[in-house]
């Protein structure tokens, strides 16, 4: 990804689908990474119309991080917390098969990995602007730099 590109992803209010030279792998599902209290309804509503037109899953994907003592407690609660963020866009989309993932790890590397052979991967960018240079998040900037799929990087407020 090079200099244009990012400059595309962090200048516009609208989804930048990137594409690598190679082009996309057909028969996967719509990847989509979800922060759990985080403004990602345009990356979900994004993710579950784009599965729908191309007649595939989405795969909803959330990382997180613990000390493994807390592990088997806080998991049960990810996955319900997970459960009920896709709830809203199961029922507006009832013929997309969704599948959660909540796994333990960095929420970059566990997109990353799961994003392998997706059809897309969809990843959200907060919109706030820098004096330096467009802002775009770590676990975004990975995906884009990392994932061979075509990523969808939609911007919300």
């Amino acid at each position: 990804m090079g200099s244009v590109g990012m400059a595309a992803v962090g200048a516009t209010r609208t989804p930048v689908v990137l594409v690598r030279e190679h082009g996309p792998t057909a028969g996967g599902d719509v990847v989509v990474g979800i922060d759990l209290g985080g403004q990602q309804d345009a990356a979900l509503d994004f993710a579950f119309a784009e599965a729908e037109r191309r007649s595939c899953s989405v795969r909803a994907v959330h990382g997180w991080t613990l000390p493994v003592a807390l592990k088997n407690a806080v998991a049960r609660n990810v996955a319900e917390e997970l459960r009920a963020e896709l709830l809203p866009w199961r029922r507006a989309r009832p013929s997309v098969t969704v599948v959660e993932r909540p796994l333990m790890g960095a929420a970059a590397t566990v997109l990353v990995d799961e994003a392998a052979g997706a059809e897309l991967v969809v990843v959200g960018r907060r919109e706030r602007r820098s004096p330096l240079a467009p802002h775009i998040g770590h676990v975004t900037q990975a995906v884009i730099h990392h994932c061979s799929s075509p990523v969808a990087v939609v911007a919300h407020p």
